[in-house]
């Protein structure tokens, strides 16, 4: 049987015109489970950044606490009567402080290490600040010890300079 010109060409462009809605559907399904993937990776993306700003803050707090509790106990140690005793509490409650944010930081350092997105590179300064964190960390032991064997100005030498404040230079 012989088909007229015309249905050929109706044919013809009616099985492009299917093809092109075929491969039109696909593409739009595509750009979808794309355009998911691309959210899960900003959304993952951005809770690293906001944890790495986390781990900026703890640290910068424990830093302040750290200086803020050895200058309490150094001022402590110059003055004398009631003020004196309210300032040791201070430097207490201070290196306290400086605890439980040191606590945080390792906390949100642990969990930026188990982000499924991490580079090799990423992971590498990562353990890299993890270990100048704790250098940092046996520093803040060591001024709480001077603070608590009664050496203050020990304490305030320390939280001016050192290994542990090269330390936290790198965590930062």
């Amino acid at each position: 049987m012989r088909l007229p010109i015309a249905a050929k060409l109706l044919g013809g462009f009616g099985i492009i015109i299917a093809l092109m809605a075929v491969i039109g559907f696909l593409s739009i399904s595509r750009l979808g489970s794309i355009d998911q993937n691309v959210g899960t990776l900003f959304e993952d993306d951005l809770e690293a950044i906001v944890l790495a700003s986390e781990l900026e803050e703890d640290a910068l707090q424990v830093e302040e606490h750290m200086s803020k509790g050895a200058l309490a106990a150094l001022m402590a140690s110059e003055v004398g009567g009631a003020e004196a005793a309210q300032l040791s509490a201070d430097s207490e409650a201070l290196f306290e402080l400086a605890d439980e944010e040191a606590a945080k930081f390792g906390h949100s350092l642990e969990e930026l290490k188990a982000f499924p997105h991490i580079t090799v590179e990423e992971a590498g300064l990562l353990e890299e600040i993890g270990e100048k964190w704790s250098v940092f960390l046996l520093e803040l032991a060591e001024v709480e010890e001077d603070v608590h064997a009664g050496n203050p100005f020990l304490a305030g030498e320390a939280t001016l300079h050192g290994e542990g404040e090269e330390a936290f230079a790198v965590v930062i």
